[in-house]
């Protein structure tokens, strides 16, 4: 859509209407932002977001105790949001796996650490 409407100011600018860079200019910014990747990069990201967050409030209602590595992941997570628009898919998903398996062993050492108990100097 956004191709063939570019297509027909193109046409006008040669036919001497001013207005069509400005026309084009601002038709930019939803062109790019409505890519299918650029979408695509933000289900990515919001997946490992409410999976994480899910995972978070759960373990905060039952316990009563607030899991850092996961707040600290769901700040990650929003904080590549901003790459969204610069990265394709396949890079934010990488990130995604790597935010959620670095919670994991954060989740792994805080488990074996209260299963030796205190330490004994």
């Amino acid at each position: 859509f956004f191709f063939a409407l570019f297509l027909y100011w193109a046409r006008l600018w040669e036919r001497g209407r001013r207005w069509t860079p400005w026309a084009m200019a601002a038709a930019l910014a939803p062109w790019v932002n409505l890519h299918g990747g650029f979408l695509l990069g933000w289900l990515i990201l919001g997946g490992a977001a409410l999976f994480i967050a899910g995972h978070l409030i759960f373990k905060l209602l039952v316990w009563r105790r607030l899991n850092w590595p996961r707040a600290l992941a769901i700040v990650v997570l929003a904080l590549l949001g901003l790459l969204a628009p610069h990265v394709s898919a396949l890079v934010l998903g990488l990130c995604a796996a790597v935010v959620v398996l670095a919670v994991a062993v954060a989740d792994h050492i805080g488990s074996e650490r209260e299963e030796s108990g205190p330490a004994v100097a």
